[in-house]
């Protein structure tokens, strides 16, 4: 499941905040388990004439999970981790600020479960 809302800030900057939650399937001895991410834009552009924006990402993942089996019983973990990055990116009207934002939260999706997935 996923939401996405977005708000002005001030004339040349807006917000966005993408939410996305993952439920895990029950494998391995995994009871249940879950994935939160928030992810939160500041982006600030400087107009379709300068073609560029500076897009700043604060994200942080919510981890849960609980398994259980005979010889350790139930056992449940939670954690969080938040990551920050700014960057500028081009767009016009075949690359728009969306899609800038999407690359970003998938790339930073991707390290964040790569930091996470050795625990």
């Amino acid at each position: 499941m996923s939401s996405a809302y977005f708000w002005e800030l001030d004339e040349s900057t807006f917000a966005a905040a993408w939410l996305i939650k993952k439920v895990a399937d029950t494998k391995r001895g995994l009871k249940e388990g879950g994935w939160d991410g928030v992810h939160v834009f500041e982006v600030s552009d400087g107009g379709k004439k300068s073609g560029t924006a500076r897009y700043k990402l604060t994200s942080t993942i919510i981890l849960s999970m609980t398994t259980e089996s005979a010889a350790t019983g139930t056992c449940e973990m939670a954690g969080t981790n938040t990551k920050q990055v700014e960057n500028d990116m081009p767009f016009d009207e075949s690359v728009s600020h969306v899609i800038n934002m999407g690359t970003m939260l998938e790339a930073m999706e991707t390290a964040l479960r790569l930091d996470i997935q050795g625990v």
